[in-house]
Parts: C-alpha cells; sequence; structure tokens
C-alpha cells in the first residue's frame, strides 16, 4: 500500500470533508436525468459516434462483457461519446466506474474521479502491484457491483496501473477473466501525452504505454476520425483551424518526422526572437494581454470574460509560468 500524507501536514489546508471519493458513492450518475439528457443526448451524435454508441450500448445491455479503445485525436468529441455512454448506463441502471488518468480529465466525465481514487492504485506502482484495498473492506464490496468501467485519457497512464486494476479485481472474486468479467471501454489519443517514467526517455516512455500490455489484444478498437473542434458554431469549418488540425494529426502520427525521431519542421508556427529573456517575455505578454488595462477599466464583466477565454500563454516550465504571471501582475 503506498503511503500518504495528510493534507495540514505539508502545507495545505483544505477541508476534504466534502470530496466524493469512490467509498462514499456507488459511482453512477447522480445529477438529474433531465439535465443530463440536455447536455449529452445521443440523439446529437454524429453518424461515427453513433455506430460505436449502439455497438457499446447493446453489449452492456447484455450479459456478455467489451473490452474497448475508442481512438481519436484532439478535438474528435471523445468525451462527449463518452458521456452519452454514461447516460445509457445510468438509464439502464448499471453500476459504473467513470474514472480517468488525471484528476482535471475526470472533472469532464458525469461522476468522474481519478484511476488511483477509484481503485486504489499505488502511487509507485510497479510490475506486480495491486490495489491498496482488502476484499473485506467497503470498496472493495462497490467493486464487486461495477458493470462498466469507462477510462479516459488512457494514452497517459501507466500499463503497469491498468494490469494492478485487472490482476485485483480477478483476485476479488476468483475469477480469470479480464476484469472479473466487468465490461470496460478505454479511451485516448496516443499522438498526445505518454506515462510519465522517472529518468526514461521516449522509448522508456513507449514501453510503459497500455499498447505493450497483455490487456491491448483483448480490446476491440474504435475510431472517431472527425475532428469537431476545428468547426465555427455556424457548422463552416475555418481553412486556417483545418489545415492546422490536419497537420497535427500527422504529426501525431509520427508522418512529418525528419531522420531524427525527435525533430520535426513547425510550419504552423511564428517564431519570435529577442536580445534577452526578459525582453522576450515582455513582448510575449504585450501580445496576448496588451490591452488588458483598457478592458479592465472600460469593459463589462462579459467583455471581461471573452477577452481571458480567448487569450493565453503556453509554456513548459513552472518557472516561467511564475515569471509570466508576476509580469502581468505588475
Amino acid at each position: 500500500m503506498a503511503a500518504t500524507l495528510d493534507c495540514q501536514k505539508v502545507g495545505l489546508n483544505i477541508n476534504l470533508s466534502n470530496l466524493t471519493t469512490f467509498k462514499s458513492a456507488d459511482h453512477r450518475i447522480q445529477a438529474p436525468k433531465d439535465k443530463i439528457l440536455e447536455v449529452c443526448n445521443a440523439n446529437t451524435l454524429t453518424d461515427e459516434k453513433k455506430r460505436i454508441f449502439e455497438k457499446f450500448k447493446n453489449v452492456i445491455a447484455s450479459p456478455s462483457q467489451s473490452l474497448g479503445f475508442l481512438d481519436g485525436p484532439g478535438g474528435s468529441g471523445k468525451t462527449y461519446l463518452l458521456n452519452c455512454i454514461l447516460v445509457e448506463c445510468e438509464k439502464l441502471k448499471l453500476n459504473v466506474a467513470a474514472v480517468c488518468a488525471s484528476g482535471i480529465a475526470a472533472l469532464l466525465l458525469f461522476n468522474g474521479t481519478s484511476a488511483h481514487l477509484a481503485f486504489g492504485i499505488p502511487l509507485n506502482v510497479q510490475e506486480d502491484s495491486t490495489c491498496s484495498w482488502l476484499p473485506s473492506d467497503q470498496n472493495a464490496q462497490l467493486l464487486k457491483k461495477l458493470d462498466v468501467i469507462i477510462w479516459d485519457e488512457i494514452s497517459m497512464q501507466h500499463r503497469y496501473a491498468v494490469e494492478a486494476v485487472d490482476r485485483s479485481l480477478k483476485d476479488l472474486r476468483k475469477s480469470e477473466r479480464p476484469f472479473r468479467g466487468i465490461s470496460v471501454l478505454f479511451s485516448g489519443d496516443f499522438r498526445q501525452i505518454f506515462p510519465i517514467v522517472k529518468n526514461g526517455n521516449i522509448y522508456d516512455q513507449a514501453v510503459a504505454c497500455l499498447k505493450n500490455s497483455y490487456i491491448w489484444r483483448l480490446l476491440t478498437q474504435y475510431f472517431l476520425t472527425q475532428n469537431l473542434r476545428c468547426e465555427a458554431r455556424s457548422g463552416i469549418v475555418s481553412k486556417g483551424a483545418n489545415d492546422f488540425a490536419i497537420w497535427l494529426q500527422q504529426l501525431g502520427n509520427g508522418a512529418l518526422q525528419q531522420c531524427d525521431i525527435e525533430k520535426v519542421k513547425l510550419s504552423h508556427l511564428k517564431f519570435q526572437f529577442s536580445q534577452s529573456l526578459n525582453s522576450l517575455k515582455q513582448a510575449l505578454t504585450t501580445f496576448a494581454y496588451g490591452d488588458l488595462d483598457k478592458v479592465l477599466s472600460r469593459g463589462t464583466r462579459q467583455m471581461v470574460m471573452e477577452y481571458f477565454e480567448c487569450r493565453g500563454v503556453v509554456t513548459p516550465l513552472n518557472s516561467s509560468v511564475h515569471d509570466i504571471n508576476s509580469l502581468l501582475l505588475e
């Protein structure tokens, strides 16, 4: 079992009493049905998504087990489809665990939580790890009742974590069936973020992926290809957005790599050079937020919200984030 620390002991004054955990909820969708249907209605799915939805719906409504992987590039609507499936599970009164590799991603799923919290996956997961609960625990009793697992952002999850859940569920009911017979739908995009491997390189990360697990060959694969994120609200696709989406997918598929596997040509990006780091940060913040003072002094609340919604500064280092935030607050 992984060691844990109390939040107060590390200087975090956080009240955890109101947080929902897997131990205090049955992990079915708890939001009002009319609200769920309003947000995620299967009738609004594209033909591509409807075919996948119907296939999985037919399986979960039957005694048979389904193990699948939903693949799609960013913007293809994976999360929306997963939520539609969760709505269907609610209609069928199924017990569902909606989990993600990260807590941030879990916020986008109905009643979602992190996989580590839901299943008690050790923080320092190893090849032979098991989940940190006993068959007699309350958590184990809830897991025994599970009918479906929806696991998003699986490309970020170390395969040892998934195998630990499979191993523990098998032991829970002395069954050799994968995940002890529970239907599982994984979702993710291996073109994006790989699992984090301490002191590892890209090859170590690839080895840590679910694709290198014995579980991968058991999965039926479903593919989403239509990028909905680059479409305007009017339904008209912006040429620039569409070209960038195509380029980004080619990049993820490895089609743009040159002789060195880690080098690609960034043809869609503009570069600005500066004589110093400070002047570069100043130019960057001026470009993104140059008229911030005017908006704050004259704009309505709605204008201010829209202003921040369409602007952002992306940087790979936390130290740069702090520096840029401090610069903006001056």
